[in-house]
């Protein structure tokens, strides 16, 4: 099963937003940005002094763009983390 190609990952300042350029199966590309979020159920939190954490999807970039640099100009648009 061929997947989704990653080409481009910007981490924001501070490493707890990134924002993943790709190639979607179908040719085109577009974004999504994501959140670093800890890996535990919130009653466990007291409990854990150590725990891993894992990317999650906060937005994903509802144009489909026939280039790589345009999608990322989509997402520089609309991200307001990412600079211009």
């Amino acid at each position: 099963m061929r997947e989704s190609t990653i080409l481009k990952t910007i981490l924001a300042r501070g490493g707890e937003r990134r924002l993943v350029i790709y190639q979607r199966l179908d040719g085109l590309f577009t974004y999504e940005e994501e959140a670093l979020m800890p890996h535990y159920e919130p009653e466990l939190a007291k409990m854990l002094d150590d725990y891993s954490k894992y990317w999650v999807p906060v937005s994903s970039g509802l144009t489909l763009c026939d280039s790589e640099s345009k999608a990322e100009r989509e997402a520089r648009g609309s991200v307001s983390w990412l600079p211009e």
